[in-house]
């Protein structure tokens, strides 16, 4: 919870300098962004034909969408800035309200927003009267402070998802994170940022595949993004707390072959049991009693300890 001292001494005004620089440089990224992609890359394409030249202009489209992301991601750091810094000045003039009030009619406040009376004063055996005004400032004091304190959890949230960014090149798919409520929008709050449990690695061809799949299953989209995701890193289902010696085993497995021989390892659902795959057909079918259910090679008897932990289809190599 954010103290008293914390929320008159935050200085909204920093955040929004940088909200500005940040739009600023988001601007730059994409003058070069068009630049590299508009004027270098076709140029390059134009005149230097062959392997060579396919290969340079490649790089320079490249180079343009980085640039796009990096704006995108900019833009998106500034909202997170200039939302906080509405919200936190919202509270700061709750707060000094309610303090001033506070002190008009002798009433102390401490760090954490706790009222009291300065004084001991005599009143009427059984009357509450003379501690409306406590009541009164203390309800203020104490709305003020969970509002800034939520608008820091929120602001926290939102800057994990922007530097989760900064590991995505592709425009498309970093729009797609920035959509709110998003399952990839939530993975990347959730990673903990780029060193995090969960990294994205979430290719453009396995979106366009998982969006086949849905059209072509009737599935929710948003469910096979969920599952995607929590599918990624299989030693999940095994050591749920994630510390244990095969989950740290796991990660450097995991990560050694992304950085190696297959980057796109442990994408797709591929861990995804048998019983699940049945029960989320089954529901689908529930909710659209018309649609019919989609050829998934899962026999409908009971699997065995042994088969309960096949794997189904992947959705890359």
């Amino acid at each position: 919870m954010v103290s008293v001292p914390e929320l008159k001494q935050a200085d909204p005004q920093k955040w929004r300098a940088a909200a500005d620089d940040a739009v600023a440089v988001a601007k730059q990224c994409d003058g070069l962004a068009s630049y590299a992609r508009e004027d270098v890359a076709r140029t390059v394409s134009r005149c230097w034909v062959g392997e060579a030249g396919r290969a340079a202009t490649e790089r320079f489209v490249k180079h343009a969408d980085d640039y796009e992301t990096s704006a995108l991601a900019l833009r998106a750091m500034a909202k997170v800035y200039d939302d906080l810094a509405a919200a936190i000045e919202a509270a700061q003039r709750d707060l000094n309200s309610a303090l001033d009030y506070a002190r008009t009619r002798d009433l102390k406040v401490d760090d954490s927003g706790r009222v009291q009376l300065s004084h001991p004063v005599m009143v009427p055996q059984g009357s509450t009267e003379h501690l409306e005004p406590v009541n009164h400032a203390q309800g203020i004091i104490v709305e003020a402070l969970r509002k800034a304190t939520q608008a820091d959890v929120e602001a926290a949230r939102a800057l994990r998802t922007v530097e989760g960014l900064t590991a995505i090149s592709d425009p498309k798919l970093a729009k797609e994170a920035l959509v709110p409520g998003s399952p990839l929008a939530v993975a990347l709050a959730l990673a903990g940022g780029t060193d995090g449990l969960h990294p994205i690695n979430v290719s453009p061809a396995q979106f366009a595949a998982l969006n086949r799949a849905a059209a072509e299953t009737g599935i929710s989209r948003k469910l096979l993004l969920a599952i995607l995701w929590q599918e990624q890193q299989w030693y999940q289902n095994f050591s749920p707390g994630l510390n244990g010696p095969l989950a740290q085993a796991g990660r450097i497995f995991n990560w050694t072959l992304q950085q190696s021989l297959k980057p796109d390892k442990s994408l797709g659902i591929t861990h995804m049991k048998p019983d699940t795959a049945r029960e989320v057909m089954k529901q689908t079918l529930r909710r659209s009693p018309s649609a019919t259910a989609p050829s998934s090679g899962i026999s409908t008897t009971p699997s065995s300890p042994s088969t309960s932990r096949r794997t189904l289809t992947r959705t890359s190599a």
